[in-house]
């Protein structure tokens, strides 16, 4: 209530400071007492470990440490192995050691290592007489004081330990023998010293407390006693400082007041005579803003006050002269003669009451103004580039933010286009510098829908790093598409104007200028955006130019006349209207109009709007001019014009404006406005304007705000131009655009029409001509048949083709990418080849990059495509010679590289004139092409589409007469996984290649010698002959069949009859193409030719051949031919399989029939010719599988397919369907797969295609279960020849269990390197042969074995390991049984 006194208040402070110092000093000492009880703990933990360290010292056998020298012949001595034994055993008796040792130091004063407790061999072993280069000072001190010392705890790779290091001294000389030191595990030592510490240290750290708090409790009583003296002292001045206090104060007994202060009666604008007697409801208003009536109000606050000392609110009084306002009051409560006595001070509140509703209404308005914006956010972390979006950021590029998500700095890279990031680069780091205080840059993102957008970005760092750094930084995004837009369409404006126009940066340098100024001044564009403004303007008075830049810092705009140079020297005078943004860097945006012919005439009548005026009529621009504070509007006449109303009508205010606008954009006009004038956006806008004829018209406006020097705003000045037919023809276009999209889905429903329509008889051709190829023919009628179903093959492709391109054309087409075996791929597409090349006796050569990853991320079947049409195209041109396809690996990083694909051919090559049109659809180089060789011309442009959807394009070299070779290149994610295992082969040394195909003999070469096999070359049997006749022998012999002068067959056979050569002596395997003839197999079998292998040679193929060579001889080989030599048929079906057929056209029913009963006579059919009957047969029969065609009568194949699943749900069973459509669209056969069906056939069926089916889902129960320990279905996917699988499995039955022996030794000795190397062996063996189980099992040992893990875990994998041979041994096994 009172003053306090200054000399006591500085006598208070002074004890305070004594009590924080008291305070501070018990606390340091608190400190340091537990600092030196955990020291005192640490020193006991390191004599405790030293001790240990003492213990194993004294266990050591001095006399063998004696007999070694400390050098690597200590490595056989008995004492050193004995030594390792005991360390290896102290060590493993105390888990709390890592690491024993023991060492020496020479005359040289090197430290080396005589043993420690590692195994022989391992990774971590410091053998004998290893020099110790990191000893330290401190480990030198053991060796000269030989004391014992601890060092740590340290921190590797090994972990957190703690060095114990104690000298072993002779005890008969007493000298320095050697120095032990063990390596504790102490990844908890501080949590230790603080456990035991803790105790002690709590309980000194709780005397300090109660220290404190004493001398606390007696330093709070001190206060009390001396707040009761200044409170006695203040109530005497009290009394004094009531009467003339500058706040209002009353005294209120019993709810009237009795007494009041000066400044009362003047905040009541009353007199101390009318405000005593009154209660304070009385000079309230009737009602408080709560709705309370201000007597129960008054009332209630009173009650409240009698319960606390100080009660403050806010209320709300009412003047002598009827004027409310707000006051804080607080009530003060006292008991004087048993009556309580309230003394109330008011504080007038009214104007801070008044900026809190104007704050509330105008963060109210910014919320709205911020949702309004519809911008995108962003936070960036600069240092370690963690980046959070707001929800409009992702939608501004077409996704959600969860789409994008996890986002980063790459994110906005990612989207970003390449030829801006460099730019937003150098401003970022302008802004960093501080030479900019925004970072501000217009920039294009990728939209998901694939085209460009463009956004502003604004933003600045809002926090540093201790050392200056930017940390985070902040800003919006913000979609200016529209504005880009509008900024094309004002640049042709301003090209169409007569007027010049050009725009300047902040040094005057002109950066852009229209065609009109140009004409102005005879300059070209070039020539004028290399000068500035000062070089085209004649010389004027310094004090003019001064005053007119004056005037443009200030108001941002500027009108005046002045002279401009022609580039011929003539003067020209000029009206220049110049707007200065100072958002943009202060540039200068200025309209020049010649005015030399109207100073002629009317120099001393035009003002400032005429000329304005003038400037704009060309245009049919408006421009306006807004006083903000007058509230005035001026309009030109051309306003009047773009408003539909005249000027007598116009009030010159902002509502006449307003008035005119369509209703519904009057908010965001509104908005816009004042977003403009508060100088948080610029006025860039459009919107709609109702002509008083009821008529709408689109107008866009810009305008620029005039402010002063505190930034306030006085003026906008802005242009409006009618965009109605702008507006109408983008509508027109969104219209013409539906309409393309509508004829693009109806000729996509025609397509997939005509291909169903198509597809159902071709069904019937193909098959049947399949069938009949089988039956006896005459040659004349083989003939015929062969001619008819290549015809229907042929139309089949072209029907795909159509398909396809008409897929990519519409946007419908996506790739598939997915991890694929590259080998297995590019030896499936030669394959598909091969026939057709063999039939035109050319050489086909598949040339692999050996340093080519095993997998990589592509569309396997698309790429395929690719391939086959580029193979195929290279062999149709070619008559002879050969077809290359060749790959190319450029590694990028390790899971990322390029593969460069090519396809070369020796054909008719293709003139510089006629490869423009090999792209282009239902085309081809030459007319006579398409006669001679057929085909739509669709094949290439497909490829090329396909190609481009992998981000590259196919390139052609060609030399019409020479050939051509088409290439192309992908980057894509690589992944090298486990190779197929080559090893060498300790039979076979060297060989003799036979070829007159050069690229063939070298590719050869190339294999052979990857497995260290040294090669010999002949071109032709003449030269290989003569090699042989000079009495040198070869391990192997790979001789070509199709050879000029004397084929391999002749070749060989006089190898055999004049050389005198068996097979025994000098093995031979044959080269040779698929369409060979049975001729070939009989001479083969004649000359004793074993081996026999397609063209081109897979390294698969030719690797298992040598491997039979090089492990049994030639004597304990069955013949065993690769690559379809022998047509083979998996006998994996059940012979009662039941197998429904639903098909409404009996051709079809006929040939599917046909096919099965074929493949499988002893299968029973089941016929049905739509789905009611299907669904009523599967509940009776409950077939094995369905053939089920998708479009039937009274019950489509779908709807019976749902009805099939259902009942199967009720008999817990699961039937295999499979789809017979003639649909070709991707939709047709998600259809099938929705509705659940398994598989689909696309008509025409093929018997390999059906073949593929009943393989997939007829397999017998004893082969499905053997897949999951030996798959004899892989080698004969691989092979093709069930002789060859049969003699590999014979192979492995001898060679697995020499390996597991093998094994077996490395585990008995525990040595780990050597059940690696084992492992890995045999793994790739077991990879190539199908044993999965054995081969992960192996993969995890070897992983183990190189991780040195505890032998205990590896040596259970080996039992697993074992268990399973014995499963795979009993089904291989059986296999050769069978």
């Amino acid at each position: 209530m009172g003053l306090i006194n200054i000399k006591h208040f500085r006598e208070f402070n002074n004890k305070r400071f004594r009590r924080y110092s008291l305070t501070i000093f018990i606390l340091f000492f608190g400190f340091l007492f537990s600092w030196w009880i955990g020291k005192k703990i640490d020193q006991k933990m390191r004599e405790i470990l030293l001790n240990e360290t003492q213990m194993v010292s004294g266990a050591v056998n001095i006399n063998r440490i004696k007999s070694l020298y400390g050098s690597e012949s200590d490595l056989l001595s008995p004492d050193y192995l004995r030594l390792k034994e005991q360390l290896s055993l102290i060590r493993y008796s105390n888990k709390k050691i890592r690491f024993i040792y023991i060492m020496g130091r020479r005359n040289n004063g090197q430290v080396f290592f005589y043993a420690d407790s590692e195994p022989l061999g391992s990774k971590d072993e410091s053998p004998a007489g290893q020099i110790y280069d990191e000893v330290t000072a401190d480990e030198l001190e053991v060796f000269d004081k030989t004391i014992p010392k601890s060092f740590g705890p340290f921190k590797n790779r090994w972990g957190t330990w703690v060095s114990a290091q104690v000298p072993i001294i002779d005890p008969k000389t007493q000298t320095l023998i050697a120095v032990l030191g063990i390596d504790y595990d102490s990844k908890n030592w501080y949590f230790e010293v603080f456990k035991q510490a803790v105790l002690p240290s709590g309980l000194a750290l709780l005397a300090i407390s109660f220290l404190v708090l004493l001398l606390i409790l007696r330093q709070r009583n001190t206060e009390i006693r001396y707040h009761q003296n200044a409170l006695l002292e203040s109530e005497n001045r009290y009394h004094r400082l009531f009467a003339d206090s500058p706040d209002a104060y009353l005294v209120i007994k019993n709810g009237i007041i009795t007494d009041c202060n000066r400044a009362t009666e003047l905040m009541l604008n009353g007199s101390r005579s009318q405000i005593i007697g009154l209660s304070p409801d009385q000079l309230s208003p009737k009602f408080q803003p709560d709705g309370i009536l201000s007597s129960i109000a008054a009332k209630e606050k009173m009650f409240i006050a009698k319960s606390v000392e100080f009660y403050s609110f806010e209320w709300v009084h009412r003047r002598f002269n009827d004027e409310d306002f707000w006051v804080e009051v607080t009530l003060r409560n006292s008991i004087e003669n048993n009556e309580p006595v309230f003394l109330l001070t008011w504080r007038d509140i009214t104007e801070r009451k008044k900026n809190e509703e104007l704050l509330k209404k105008e963060r109210y308005r910014l919320a709205n103004i911020i949702e309004g914006t519809n911008v995108g956010t962003w936070e960036w972390n600069v240092q370690t580039g963690e980046t959070v979006f707001n929800e409009r950021w992702a939608q501004m590029i077409g996704y959600t933010l969860e789409e994008i998500s996890p986002v980063s700095i790459e994110t906005w890279v990612k989207f970003a286009h390449p030829d801006d990031i460099k730019k937003s680069g150098e401003l970022l780091e302008k802004h960093f510098a501080g030479e900019t205080d925004f970072y501000e840059f217009e920039s294009r993102m990728l939209h998901k829908k694939g085209e460009w957008v463009w956004v502003f970005d604004r933003g600045k760092v809002a926090s540093w790093t201790i050392d200056g750094k930017p940390l985070m930084m902040m800003g919006t995004h913000q979609d200016i598409t529209g504005r880009k837009r509008i900024e094309e369409e004002q640049k042709a404006i301003l090209e169409t104007t007569h007027d010049g126009f050009f725009i300047a940066d902040s040094n005057a340098c002109i950066l852009s200028v229209n065609k009109a100024f140009c004409d102005m001044l005879g300059y070209t564009k070039e020539e004028l955006l290399k000068l500035k403004i000062s070089d085209i303007e004649a010389i004027e008075e310094p004090a003019d130019v001064e005053m007119r830049v004056q005037k443009l810092k200030k108001y941002g705009f500027d009108r005046f006349q002045t002279k401009h140079v022609r580039k011929d020297g003539s003067l020209l005078d000029i009206e220049i209207s110049v707007s200065m943004l100072k958002e943009y860097d202060r540039k200068l945006v200025a309209f020049a109009r010649d005015i030399s012919e109207r100073l002629r005439t009317e120099r001393a009548l035009q003002d400032a709007n005429t000329r304005l005026s003038l400037a704009t009529k060309a245009g049919k621009i408006g421009v306006w001019d807004y006083d903000v504070v007058e509230n005035r509007l001026v309009w030109d006449d051309q306003m009047y014009a773009l408003y539909g109303i005249s000027s007598n009508t116009f009030s010159g205010v902002y509502e006449a404006w307003r008035s005119g606008l369509h209703p519904d954009d009057l908010e965001r006009g509104d908005h816009e406005i004042d977003l403009a004038i508060k100088g948080e956006r610029d006025f860039n806008t459009e919107f709609r304007v109702l002509w008083p004829d009821g008529s709408i018209h689109y107008i866009r406006a810009i305008a620029v705000v005039i402010r002063d020097s505190d930034g306030k705003a006085l003026r906008m000045v802005g242009t409006n131009w009618d965009i109605t037919e702008q507006k109408e023809y983008h509508q027109k276009l969104i219209a013409a655009k539906e309409q393309a999209e509508a004829a693009s889905k109806a000729k996509s429903e025609f397509l997939a029409n005509m291909s169903h329509e198509i597809r159902t008889p071709l069904n019937g051709v193909i098959g049947f001509t399949d069938l009949l190829k089988n039956t006896p023919l005459s040659p004349v009628q083989l003939q015929y048949v062969n001619n008819a179903n290549i015809s229907g093959h042929t139309l089949l492709g072209v029907i795909n083709d159509i398909l396809d391109f008409s897929k990519i054309e519409a946007g419908m087409m996506f790739l598939e990418m997915i991890k694929v075996d590259m080998y297995e791929l590019l030896e499936n597409s030669i394959d598909i080849v091969k026939y057709a090349a063999g039939q035109k006796k050319l050489e086909l050569l598949l040339n692999i990059d050996s340093s080519m990853p095993r997998f990589a991320v592509f569309d396997p079947i698309r790429l395929k495509q690719v391939f086959a049409n580029l193979l195929g195209n290279a062999i149709k041109f070619t008559d002879n010679g050969e077809v290359e396809l060749k790959i190319v690996y450029e590694k990028i990083s390790e899971n990322k590289g390029k593969f460069m694909f090519s396809v070369r051919d020796t054909g008719i090559g293709i003139s510089e004139s006629q490869k423009d049109k090999l792209f282009k659809a239902f085309s081809q180089a030459d007319s006579s092409t398409t006669r001679k060789f057929g085909g739509t011309g669709l094949g290439l442009i497909i490829s090329e589409m396909i190609v481009q959807k992998m981000n590259s394009h196919i390139y052609i070299e060609s030399k019409q007469g020479e050939g051509s070779l088409f290439y192309f290149d992908v980057i894509t994610d690589t992944e090298y996984g486990d190779k197929l295992a080559y090893s060498s082969f300790e039979k076979i040394h060297n060989a003799l290649i036979i070829d007159d195909n050069e690229n063939n003999r070298l590719i050869l070469q190339h294999m052979l010698e990857n497995w260290q096999i040294n090669c010999e070359l002949c071109d032709n049997g003449y030269s290989a002959l003569k090699l042989l006749e000079s009495a040198k022998l070869f391990d192997i012999v790979i001789c070509d069949y199709n050879m000029p002068y004397m084929d391999g067959l002749e070749t060989i056979s006089i190898i055999r009859q004049k050389l005198n050569l068996t097979a025994e002596q000098q093995p031979i395997i044959l080269l040779h193409s698929l369409s060979d003839d049975a001729e070939l197999h009989r001479k083969c079998e004649e000359l004793g030719i074993l081996y026999r292998l397609t063209k081109p040679v897979k390294s698969n193929d030719l690797f298992s051949y040598l491997s039979q060579i090089h492990n049994h001889g030639q004597d304990k080989i069955k013949t065993a031919f690769v690559n379809g030599e022998k047509s083979f048929v998996p006998e994996n079906y059940k012979k009662s399989v039941k197998i429904l057929i639903a098909e409404d056209l009996s051709m079809n029913m006929l040939m599917i029939k046909a096919l099965l009963n074929k493949i499988i006579p002893d299968a029973i059919l089941i016929e049905v010719t739509n789905g009611f009957d299907a669904v009523k047969k599967t509940a009776e029969l409950m077939p094995d599988l369905i053939f089920m065609d998708v479009q039937m009568p009274e019950m489509d194949g779908l709807e019976a397919t749902i009805e099939i699943r259902n009942l199967e749900e009720k008999n817990h069973l699961h039937i295999p369907i499979i789809a017979l459509t003639a649909g070709a669209f991707k939709e047709e056969q998600d259809k099938c797969l929705t509705a659940g069906m398994d598989d689909f056939l696309t008509k025409p069926v093929e018997p390999t295609k059906i073949k593929t089916i009943l393989n997939k889902y007829l397999t017998r129960p004893d082969h499905k279960s053997s897949s999951d320990h030996f798959n004899k279905i892989t080698l004969m996917d691989r092979f093709h020849d069930e002789d060859f699988v049969l003699s590999m499995i014979t192979l492995a039955l001898a060679d697995f269990p020499e390996k597991m022996k093998e094994l077996e030794n490395e585990f008995n000795q525990k040595d780990y390197e050597g059940i690696r190397r084992i492992s890995h062996q045999f793994k790739g063996a077991c990879l190539n042969m199908g044993c999965q189980g054995m081969t992960e099992i192996l993969k995890e040992i070897e992983i183990m074995s190189t991780s040195n893990v505890d032998y205990s875990m590896i040596n259970e994998k080996y039992k697993a390991l074992k268990i399973e041979w014995e499963y795979v041994k009993k089904e291989m096994d059986d296999m050769v049984c069978i």
